[in-house]
């Protein structure tokens, strides 16, 4: 099944797949604590954020499976305003601050890997139905370089991406409003990988 850049038309469909697949994350469990509300918000969370990324976000062909990979040159696209007003009306201030918070610790971690020319594996997710099938490893491997990170806070996705070449480069605690979990960083470069554990 082949991969195709996603298209205006078909956002919705995948925000509600990328809700689906990552509705017990730590991340966003930690973002939406309330499992009543988490995949309405995270289906508004996940609009904006292919919205911005669409110029690097790719679809197989039937839907099941998505990946949002950004090289150095990708520029993230700023959302709308009505988008912005849709997403914190829809998120929640509180949520919206959790994110704000994260992409600051996020960033900061990222530090040293931000001043290399690195791809970033910013997103994959497969439909439930579909999994098992070696769908996320064919979407990884039609894109990926040899010079690619990866960030994710579920310790089940460690051994997935290790099995892909990935090596863990970082582990960090993140700490904010009661809310805890572990924070990973993979690489996958033969030339450059420095374990920081």
């Amino acid at each position: 099944m082949n991969l195709q850049s996603i298209k205006r038309d078909e956002i919705d469909l995948v925000a509600t797949l990328c809700a689906s697949s990552f509705k017990d994350d730590p991340l966003f469990v930690f973002f939406f604590p309330n499992p009543k509300e988490r995949q309405k918000k995270a289906q508004v969370f996940f609009k904006a954020q292919l919205k911005m990324c669409q110029s690097f976000t790719f679809v197989l062909e039937d839907k099941s499976g998505a990946i949002i990979y950004q090289r150095p040159k990708d520029k993230i696209r700023p959302l709308s305003i009505k988008d912005g007003f849709l997403l914190i009306s829809s998120s929640g201030i509180l949520s919206l601050i959790k994110a704000i918070v994260y992409q600051r610790f996020s960033k900061k971690i990222l530090s040293d890997i931000n001043n290399k020319e690195m791809d970033h594996l910013v997103l994959i997710c497969v439909d439930e139905k579909a999994r098992n099938k070696g769908l996320a490893t064919k979407m990884i491997h039609d894109l990926s370089s040899s010079s690619t990170y990866l960030e994710t806070q579920n310790p089940n996705n460690l051994t997935f991406y290790k099995n892909l070449g990935f090596q863990l480069h970082q582990k960090e605690s993140f700490r904010y409003c009661g809310g805890s979990y572990d924070h990973y960083v993979l690489i996958k470069d033969p030339i450059r990988v420095e374990s920081s554990l």
